[in-house]
């Protein structure tokens, strides 16, 4: 076996946990917010907190350092897809650290102020699940990126992962502009 079909594997591999427990977070909380059940959507919420530290965070460095060996060893860092992919890992470690972490403080503060059942801590987990699918949606677009592997001429792969970006970015501001409108006074 050669290293570089080694860290191809666990890259893949972290790719797989970091993308799939994004999804699964996903599911399990719009499931939540269509049964109207509370407890339920600051549970699967509060869970994407622990989870971020536990999984999301592993998997994406595992992700980023076998990807660099890989890039060091058969590829070279000025090409677009890989460069694409860098931006796009920075884009969720930023959005990730600012955006998400601001959204679980949140949440957090309001469990424990008003606790888990309150009305102000399940919008709060809400607008948490909202936020978190546009980093799900930048991960989706580094995975077509990385398969798709586009150059400066797929100019149709490289604008549809762009509009995938933009429309998710919209989504996920509109959602979250919704849930927040919805938040009880304090």
């Amino acid at each position: 076996m050669q290293f570089y079909q080694l860290f191809m594997f666990l890259h893949i591999a972290c790719v797989i946990v970091w993308l799939g427990s994004g999804v699964t977070l996903l599911i399990l909380g719009r499931a939540a917010v269509a049964r109207k059940d509370k407890a339920a959507i600051v549970s699967v919420a509060s869970r994407d907190v622990a989870t971020l530290t536990r999984i999301f965070g592993p998997a994406a460095l595992g992700a980023l350092l076998c990807g660099l060996a890989m890039t060091w060893i058969a590829w070279d860092f000025q090409t677009l897809w890989i460069l694409i992919g860098l931006a796009g890992f920075a884009v969720s470690a930023v959005y990730g650290a600012a955006v998400i972490r601001q959204a679980s403080n949140r949440l957090s503060s309001a469990i424990r102020k008003y606790g888990p059942e309150s009305t102000l801590a399940s919008a709060e987990a809400q607008r948490l699940l909202v936020i978190g699918r546009f980093d799900t949606i930048v991960l989706a677009v580094i995975v077509a990126d990385m398969v798709f592997k586009p150059d400066p001429e797929s100019v149709p792969t490289l604008l549809l992962m762009a509009v995938a970006l933009v429309i998710g970015g919209f989504m996920t501001w509109r959602g979250a502009q919704s849930v927040a409108a919805s938040l009880p006074h304090r």
